[in-house]
């Protein structure tokens, strides 16, 4: 897609959920391209670290809705998801829950702080690669 979509994991795929996700990120943020909302569903078995990811992407209006079965993690999904898209920006959400209950949850079943561990794990492959041009 190319720096043409924003990008915005959600907790739900539900048409209220999106809507209200939707109208709040316009409200707080002058917004430019389309709205691209990303839901996430884990494997039940979070060791099988080779199984594949499956994608459905459909429209919804404007918006693009993407649906990903079979991850293994969140913030390591959405990561690698905004590596192929090349977002504008990526909206994430931040929890209020203790750091160190966010990261066992993380370790343990590959959720948690999602947009914390996002960035982190965003960070460092940026720094491991070259190019400025592909950061959101």
């Amino acid at each position: 897609m190319g720096k043409k979509v924003n990008l915005i994991p959600v907790r739900t795929m539900t048409t209220e959920s999106i809507a209200r996700k939707s109208a709040e990120i316009r409200k707080y943020s002058a917004v430019l391209g389309t709205l691209a909302f990303v839901h996430v569903r884990l494997l039940d078995n979070r060791s099988d670290f080779l199984a594949p990811l499956r994608l459905r992407l459909r429209m919804d209006g404007e918006n693009f809705l993407i649906q990903v079965d079979g991850a293994v993690a969140i913030a390591n999904t959405i990561a690698y998801l905004s590596e192929m898209i090349d977002p504008i920006s990526i909206f994430v959400g931040l929890s209020r829950q203790h750091p160190m209950t966010q990261a066992l949850r993380y370790l343990l079943w590959g959720e948690g702080e999602t947009g914390l561990m996002l960035y982190t794990v965003l960070v460092r492959y940026w720094e491991s690669t070259p190019e400025e041009d592909v950061r959101p």
